[in-house]
């Protein structure tokens, strides 16, 4: 009679338990920092284009940040993720420091796996104030920069 090689069959229970637990640790983890990694990535565009939009309060006197986003065309696409949206700077003097009530948000969108959450910039009287809404839970120190809504 020959002699049986292999694993038996507790072994393999106690692989096949090993990898369950990793996985029910791992996989919420990972979905958490693509979440978190998708956030970031929208509010660095949406600062980036918070210069531009200084830059065109300052040198287009009289202008509205409205007509910033008309100028805006397809960058207030954000890939197949998120949309830019700008308004406020009313006609009135509504240009470089006097823009005050400006917003521009970035607002994800169905194909994020962060749905329907808005980081909004909205101008001051000497910065930009950023604030986020979403439903997502993010821990404390996740999100840098921006405050929660």
């Amino acid at each position: 009679m020959k002699k049986q090689q292999g694993f038996s069959l507790i072994e393999l229970l106690i692989v096949v338990g090993i990898i369950a637990a990793l996985s029910a640790i791992a996989v919420p983890a990972y979905v958490n920092k693509q979440k978190i990694a998708e956030f970031n990535s929208g509010l660095a565009s949406g600062r980036a284009l918070l210069t531009r939009l200084d830059l065109y309060l300052d040198e287009n006197s009289g202008s509205t940040a409205s007509k910033f986003g008309e100028k805006l065309g397809d960058a207030t696409n954000l890939g197949e993720l998120a949309t830019v949206t700008v308004s406020g700077a009313s006609e009135e003097g509504g240009e470089g420091e006097n823009a005050k009530g400006t917003e521009l948000k970035v607002t994800f969108n169905g194909n994020s796996s962060i749905d329907g959450t808005i980081i909004t910039f909205e101008k001051n009287d000497f910065a930009w104030v950023c604030k986020y809404t979403t439903k997502e839970t993010f821990e404390d120190g996740e999100i840098k920069g921006c405050k929660k809504a």
